[in-house]
């Protein structure tokens, strides 16, 4: 009875190790087979053989993989929390530049590493190698020491502080919720926000006589950061975004998101 139920495991299982889109979990899968081999062989009455399979096949085979994985199949992203592109929600991360990375990290069979940061230690970290992929409202200006992707979205620029004859203030160094703070208690604050910052820190805080608000004229664009040193994630994720442009699945992603 025990062997029929191994026998009728075993195409299921390596059914389940081949259908996997994330390597590490296919990879225990067979090593989940070869213990179920291994087990066929001793009840067949080949306790050698099943030691074999034990020690080579499940064992040193699935270490070898999963070391393998561990070094080359995640995806390192390094993000600013930015409501509807790149956002935590208890304990989901939601957002379009999240699902866009999320769909390219599947594709690539990669498994997602996310860490948030600032949004101005996001730029320093893929500098300096800390990340692959930096996200979370990434502008398209100023990214010096930095590959950067195609745009994926246009975004307006505001400065929020200052005085009209001002040259734009400085790029937003902390997050929104405290910024959102300091301009609820009068503090003076001068800084340039994209569109979805903008948005978020809502009309109750951007809507006061208290806060000068002005447009700058020129549009700029989100982009994706990328390490001087993965020219090939570059090209990569430039080809999967003009796929998606082209199919027009990028559109429907934008207004699934931003609507």
């Amino acid at each position: 009875m025990i062997l029929l139920v191994l026998l009728f495991a075993l195409p299921m299982v390596a059914l389940f190790a081949l259908s996997r889109h994330r390597a590490l979990t296919g990879i225990i899968a067979m090593g989940v087979l070869s213990f179920l081999l291994a087990a066929v062989y001793a009840l067949q009455g080949a306790p050698d053989v099943a030691v074999a399979e034990a020690a080579i096949g499940a064992a040193l085979v699935t270490l070898i993989y999963v070391l393998a994985v561990r070094r080359t199949g995640r995806l390192v992203i390094v993000a600013a929390d930015v409501p509807t592109l790149f956002h935590r929600q208890g304990n989901e991360l939601v957002g379009l530049e999240y699902d866009l990375l999320a769909r390219f990290a599947e594709e690539e069979h990669l498994e997602l590493m996310v860490h948030f940061v600032s949004p101005q230690e996001v730029a320093d970290a893929v500098k300096n190698g800390n990340a692959e992929v930096g996200a979370g409202g990434m502008v398209s200006f100023d990214r010096k020491g930095c590959l950067t992707t195609q745009e994926h979205l246009e975004t307006a620029l505001f400065a929020v502080g200052g005085q009209d004859q001002e040259a734009p203030p400085p790029w937003i160094d902390a997050e929104l919720e405290q910024l959102a703070g300091s301009l609820r208690k009068g503090k003076r604050v001068c800084v340039t926000l994209d569109l979805a910052r903008f948005l978020a820190l809502g009309g109750d805080v951007i809507g006061t006589d208290r806060v000068q608000v002005r447009r700058l004229p020129e549009l700029h664009s989100y982009q994706f950061l990328i390490a001087q040193d993965c020219q090939e994630l570059q090209v990569k994720l430039n080809r999967y975004l003009e796929r998606l442009r082209n199919s027009g699945e990028l559109d429907t992603l934008i207004q699934r998101h931003l609507r």
